[in-house]
């Protein structure tokens, strides 16, 4: 379904001699909270055949972006079934109200139809002004295709797959991962009648890029260029109001912040840059050893390592690694623009190991140590290591069952002392982590600890602040 509301095809070109039976749509778009919505997409798109390919094209058979008052008119529509679509490419609105095409209800256009009063409501996740996000760029939506089955890679070699717009006449860049299969590259650097070269980025060994277009224009050999063919309504905008007109500008790939005097530029896209990936003869040969693959419980812009060795991530949520020696390992995923982190331990022995599932680590280390630790026994894989405290009174040995514990490493995290004074901090990566113990009554105790491997368990003493020290007793 995602798939085929970007693999869209504009048929612009209807044939004068039916016009007369095309028909029309009209409405307002209104938010969540009933207010309207300006400078939306929104589009009539045929009812895709269930025979067909998921990744075939669907139809937009007409595209407008609302007014100041949330108001759109699809014009020229042939005779046929339509979703009306609104919103983000990625995360699309469908009439009434819903999220999936499935829950969308079909539209059927007759001959001469005027349809009106066909308002709808936007969900949160689908709003995006058209051709222009909160920070003033313009957006094209980007798709996808991998042939014959082979996973589109995400990361590789430690680095993100990245797809990038550079400006022919001074090297001003945008670029965006393609951590998915349909993703928005926005356009900050948009000048009107500037060209732009395309290119894909990082593609590991193995892969190459078959084909890249944006309508009819192939882009493995000619520019992109903004102008009205490209971009419907085209045209500059203020990004921020007052005195000064501001844009953004990003300079090989470095956002270089806000310019003065030069407007942002505002349209919507007429087409979608499609990507198709193929396989390629590699250059190397795969190194030798086992294999270790998994699928994660995420998906996006993330980047997957065996200790510091770099796997592949793919859009699907699977990774691999190829050429891993035997012995223990840490498997580490880690998103790109966050410090959040996957991870698991996985013993290689002789054979590969394979269905590995990854645990969220919530707390980070002071320093993270990511080196394999040693022989392996039978290959497998073992959750993340925890900790199991009990913090008892120093004089009298009993348990402390009000208070809490602060752990401090490069994130922060705090636990409940609970019965019986213990506490568990689960699914910690290897490394040391200050902790901050605090009871009622009683001194506050501060403690390292070194989490490896293996379920550590530790007992904390702390003095009661009632007590005289031992020297007046």
């Amino acid at each position: 379904m995602f798939s085929i509301l970007l693999a869209l095809t504009l048929l612009t070109q209807v044939n004068p001699a039916l016009q007369s039976d095309n028909g029309t749509i009209s409405g307002v778009l209104k938010s969540s909270d009933g207010k309207p919505v300006e400078g939306v997409r929104v589009a009539a798109m045929l009812v895709p055949d269930p025979a067909e390919n998921a990744n075939a094209a669907a139809a937009m058979v007409s595209l407008v972006a609302t007014d100041d008052m949330g108001r759109y008119r699809l014009e020229n529509i042939p005779p046929g079934r339509y979703y009306i679509v609104a919103g983000r490419v990625d995360f699309p609105t469908y009439f009434p109200g819903a999220q999936e095409m499935t829950a969308g209800t079909v539209v059927s256009v007759t001959a001469k139809a005027n349809l009106t009063a066909m308002d709808f409501a936007l969900k949160d996740a689908s709003f995006r002004l058209a051709g222009i996000d909160p920070a003033g760029a313009l957006t094209i939506p980007v798709l996808v295709i991998s042939e014959n089955g082979i996973k589109q890679p995400v990361s590789a070699n430690g680095k993100s797959v990245m797809i990038s717009l550079t400006r022919v006449s001074d090297g001003a860049r945008d670029d965006a991962p393609l951590a998915n299969t349909s993703v928005t590259l926005p356009f900050f650097s948009a000048a009107i009648g500037a060209e732009y070269r395309v290119a894909v980025e990082n593609l590991p060994d193995g892969y190459k890029v078959r084909s890249m277009k944006y309508g009819a224009t192939d882009l493995t050999t000619q520019t992109l260029k903004v102008d009205a063919t490209n971009f419907h309504q085209l045209g500059s905008r203020n990004v921020l109001s007052g005195t000064n007109v501001l844009s953004f500008l990003t300079v090989n790939g470095t956002f270089t912040g806000l310019r003065s005097g030069n407007p942002g530029v505002s349209g919507i896209a007429t087409s979608i840059i499609e990507v198709t990936l193929g396989a390629a003869e590699r250059s190397t040969p795969p190194a030798s050893g086992m294999r270790i693959t998994g699928k994660a419980p995420v998906l996006g812009a993330w980047s997957i390592f065996r200790g510091t060795t770099p796997g592949m991530f793919f859009a699907d949520g699977t990774f691999e690694f190829t050429g891993v020696p035997s012995g223990k390992h840490i498997v580490v995923l880690q998103e790109d623009t966050s410090s959040r982190f996957y991870a698991a331990f996985v013993n290689v022995a002789d054979r590969d190991v394979d269905s590995v599932t990854l645990d969220s680590a919530g707390v980070l280390p002071n320093s993270l140590n990511l080196n394999s630790t040693g022989a392996a026994g039978a290959s497998g894989t073992r959750p993340l290591a925890g900790l199991l405290g009990t913090v008892v009174e120093a004089d009298s040995g009993k348990p402390l069952n009000r208070g809490m514990v602060t752990v401090l490493g490069q994130s922060m995290a705090t636990i409940s002392i609970g019965t019986n004074g213990q506490f568990i901090i689960p699914h910690l990566l290897p490394g040391s982590y200050d902790l901050r113990i605090e009871a009622f009554e009683h001194f506050t105790l501060y403690e390292t600890v070194v989490i490896a491997d293996e379920e550590k368990h530790v007992d904390f003493k702390i003095r009661s602040s009632l007590s005289p020290p031992a020297s007046e007793q």
